[in-house]
């Protein structure tokens, strides 16, 4: 039956003879995406069909034995196929020789739960490789900011930030959204926030990922900020934001070891930029050490 499904209504038309073969098949999960990176050699675009399924494993973990019915959910949101003649070919190789596509699930506005995962690699309808998977961490939840046209994953028990400065006292006019923890009686625990900027098209590269990350330590620290009665309110410092410049640590994919790892004292952030343009920059930022307090 699976297999029937992954040839989809072509079972009768798939090449019986091909050599093509997937090699050196990885696939990392996220909560907001599962990436699989493969070695195709001797894939044919014209007839060749590849199948990527994913599938929420629900089997009782104390089941007795292999021979237990397998309880299997399909996520076809996260399905991936390669066909002849239809819109999904297979990606490019690079010079390695390898193939990537990322399917991401906040594109349905949806964050995969903690637990057992399967991906299954089908190749002109045949089963050729499955690859269980587990998925730790926190449940999450998806956030949509309709203003940033952004969508990501939080852990569920993050609150937004209200808009009374006083309780949160990172509100103020700038391009940010964001969350604190509720678990602490510090009402303005930080969890997490993601700021968007603009950048300027002659700004290089090689400098837009230092220049924004310590933008966003200086809103966060609050620098310049003023209150109600003109009186300063800051709690930003050059020392302040060198420290957690230094301390910072940059995510480049959600498997990096720093995401697992219980006992980090680092400041973690994502640098993204637009699928669009390149000029817009989103810094995504998350740590133990952006508290009100911090001088």
């Amino acid at each position: 039956m699976r297999a029937r499904i992954a040839a989809g209504t072509k079972v009768d038309g798939l090449p019986k003879n091909s050599k093509a073969t997937i090699n050196d098949f990885k696939v990392p999960i996220t909560p907001h995406a599962l990436t699989w990176r493969a070695r195709p050699q001797g894939f044919d675009e014209k007839r060749d069909r590849l199948t990527i399924a994913v599938f929420r494993d629900d089997t009782p973990e104390d089941a007795d034995d292999g021979t237990a019915w397998r309880v299997r959910r399909a996520l076809p949101d996260l399905f991936s196929v390669c066909r002849p003649g239809g819109s999904g070919k297979m990606p490019a190789v690079d010079v390695f020789g390898f193939a990537e596509r990322t399917m991401r699930t906040v594109d349905s506005l949806s964050c995969l739960a903690p637990g057992r995962y399967a991906v299954d690699v089908f190749l002109n309808g045949a089963l050729v490789q499955s690859v269980p998977m587990k998925l730790d961490g926190p449940a999450m939840r998806v956030c949509w900011s309709r203003d940033l046209d952004f969508t990501w994953c939080v852990p569920e028990r993050w609150t937004p930030w209200s808009g009374d400065p006083t309780r949160h006292p990172w509100i103020a006019d700038v391009p940010m959204r964001g969350f604190y923890d509720p678990r602490t009686e510090q009402p303005t625990r930080f969890g997490g926030a993601v700021t968007t900027f603009y950048a300027p098209a002659n700004m290089p590269e090689e400098k837009r990922q230092d220049y924004f990350l310590r933008r966003t330590l200086q809103i966060l620290l609050r620098k310049d900020l003023k209150g109600t009665d003109g009186k300063v309110v800051t709690t930003w410092t050059q020392a302040a934001e060198n420290t957690l410049a230094r301390r910072a640590k940059l995510l480049t994919t959600g498997t990096d070891p720093i995401c697992s790892s219980r006992s980090s004292n680092a400041l973690i952030y994502r640098y993204m930029t637009s699928r669009t343009t390149k000029n817009i920059v989103h810094i995504a930022i998350t740590g133990p050490h952006l508290k009100p307090s911090e001088a």
